[in-house]
Parts: C-alpha cells; sequence; structure tokens
C-alpha cells in the first residue's frame, strides 16, 4: 500500500530503502532533490520502509514523502531483505514511470546527477539481456 500520496506521472521514480537512520536519510534526500538538476514536476520519490523507526515515520509524514511498508523476513539474513526491497522498488516504480533509479541514505549526489543519468538513458542504450 502506498503511504502519503500518489504519482503524477513523473518521468522518474526514485526509490529508497529506510530503516532507522534519520540523520542519514535526511542528509541524502536533501542532496539528492537539491542536486537532481530536473523540476520536482519530472520525478518522484517513494521509501520502502522495513524495520523501520518511529522516528523515521515521523519524518516521512512531516516532509509528506511517499512510502510502502515491507514485511521483514525474519527467517532470512539481511542481504535476502536488502534484495527483496530493491526488486520491490522497482515493482512500485514501474507502474508509475518509465524509468526507475533506486538510491540509497548512504549516498551523496553531485549537481545534476538526474539530469544527466535521463540525458543518457535513452531506449537505444539500454541493453537488453535474455536469460539462457
Amino acid at each position: 500500500m502506498l503511504y502519503n500520496g500518489r504519482f503524477d506521472k513523473p518521468k522518474v521514480v526514485l526509490y529508497c530503502q529506510v530503516g532507522k537512520a534519520v540523520d542519514m536519510l535526511d542528509f541524502s534526500l536533501n542532496q539528492a532533490i537539491n542536486n537532481a538538476g530536473l523540476s520536482e514536476k519530472d520525478y518522484d520519490i517513494v521509501m520502502l520502509c522495513w524495520r523501520t523507526s518511529p522516528e523515521v515515520y515521523d519524518y516521512l509524514r512531516n516532509k509528506n514523502l511517499k512510502y510502502v511498508d515491507m514485511t521483514y523476513d525474519a527467517d532470512r539474513d539481511f542481504l535476502w531483505n536488502l534484495y527483496k526491497g530493491w526488486n520491490l522498488g522497482y515493482e512500485v516504480g514501474f507502474k508509475y514511470a518509465p524509468y526507475v533509479c533506486p538510491i540509497a541514505t548512504d549516498h551523496a549526489f553531485y549537481k545534476n546527477w538526474l539530469k544527466n543519468l535521463m540525458k543518457y538513458a535513452k531506449p537505444n542504450r539500454i541493453v537488453n539481456c535474455k536469460l539462457i
């Protein structure tokens, strides 16, 4: 279930998995937004919450950020759940936009990072691989 709003036909959906690190989330998210180089109408952001603290939920609600709760599978290890989150991010993002980009709470972003990614993300530059 998507909380805090709906998407308005963005060109790209960014997704980020969040847990307990509010300060890291705030830093990374501000870096991503302030250095995107695109209008905020061109992209949207959704957070994937698993093992998320009440402080992070408060932050998401206060910033009116979209988020999806993901069940943490305690019978599996951390990496299994991390990969599950990556897959869920693409699943959610592709419902709303033709491009999806994962980001993380430990990332810092350079000026025009998203503008440059979108500049080179043309259909003739994407390689589709078939599994044998």
